[in-house]
């Protein structure tokens, strides 16, 4: 068992990118625990509000259709960038797959 799963569910954790990782995959991953951050949730809730207002709609074939805007890209997996979220035991599998590109400390 790495560092990264050794919390107490409901733990404070702060983790920082120790190095970037070559597989898309990986990198997706890391993304996807970064944007558990309620600083980057809250900037995503916000991006997507301010996308629904913004919507393309247009006439084709007598109907009207909708283009959405697309997302925003709020997190970046770069070198020294960090993030805090709360431990929780789903994201052990996600944690110990990307613990060797993060160094994980309690907050």
């Amino acid at each position: 068992m790495s560092n990264a799963t050794m919390h107490a569910p409901g733990t404070k954790i702060r983790c920082t990118i120790s190095k970037v990782p070559q597989a898309a995959g990986t990198r997706e991953t890391i993304e996807r625990m970064m944007r558990q951050d309620p600083s980057n949730a809250k900037a995503l809730r916000k991006s997507q509000k301010a996308r629904e207002t913004k919507n393309n709609f247009y006439i084709r074939g007598n109907r009207i259709w909708g283009a959405r805007a697309k997302c925003a890209k709020i997190v970046h997996v770069k070198e020294g960038n960090s993030w805090e979220m709360t431990f929780t035991p789903q994201v052990g599998n996600d944690m110990a797959a990307i613990s060797d590109y993060i160094s994980v400390e309690t907050i």
